[in-house]
């Protein structure tokens, strides 16, 4: 399941792996997140990239992008043994459309907890 309560898709700049000012807002909210919970065992980070370019381009960018949250957030005190990168490239399209807005919303990295918390029934 997503990272709740902020299973927000975090953007990206077209060719770009540089974390914008929005995405350091929600980083930072995570981060506060995976501090208070220690029940949050793995978090896999998964890259995704829109479909301009080079598909080994592409799939090279999104696996960058996800490193450099991850790298984020291993600078900030979270185990790195709690990160895992994962880089789906252009095959998992959020939208379909080649519009500058579809275009965006597909340079994304998601994040998602696949370790139940420890608190959890």
């Amino acid at each position: 399941h997503a990272l709740s309560p902020f299973a927000t898709h975090l953007l990206f700049s077209s060719d770009s792996i540089a974390l914008r000012d929005e995405t350091v807002r929600v980083l930072l909210v995570v981060l506060e997140r995976l501090r208070q919970d220690p029940g949050i065992r793995r978090v896999v980070i998964v890259g995704h990239a829109d479909r301009l370019g080079e598909e080994s381009r592409n799939t090279d960018l999104s696996r960058a992008r996800a490193i450099a949250v991850r790298d984020w957030l291993i600078r900030r005190g979270i185990s790195r043994r709690r990160l895992e990168v994962r880089a789906a490239g252009t095959s998992r399209p959020l939208v379909d459309g080649d519009t500058p807005e579809a275009l965006a919303r597909n340079r994304r990295v998601e994040l998602h907890v696949v370790d139940p918390p420890l608190s959890s029934p």
